[in-house]
């Protein structure tokens, strides 16, 4: 069993860590672009739709 963790943590938890100490910051931005998008997600499909419905009507 010792074993067995001692390997996970070899070839997982590791070069998880490795990457994360890269790539932190590209990281860090997706998160925060994510974070956005979900809280303010329904007022930007919102006015999008109303910039095109209102397109729509000066067309007509």
């Amino acid at each position: 069993m010792k074993k067995s963790l001692e390997d996970y943590k070899e070839m997982v938890v590791k070069p998880q860590f490795d990457w994360i100490k890269i790539h932190w910051k590209g990281w860090m931005l997706i998160m925060i672009i994510s974070a956005y998008i979900v809280y303010y997600g329904n007022d930007i499909v919102n006015s999008i739709k109303t910039k095109f419905s209102k397109e729509e009507e000066e067309n007509e």
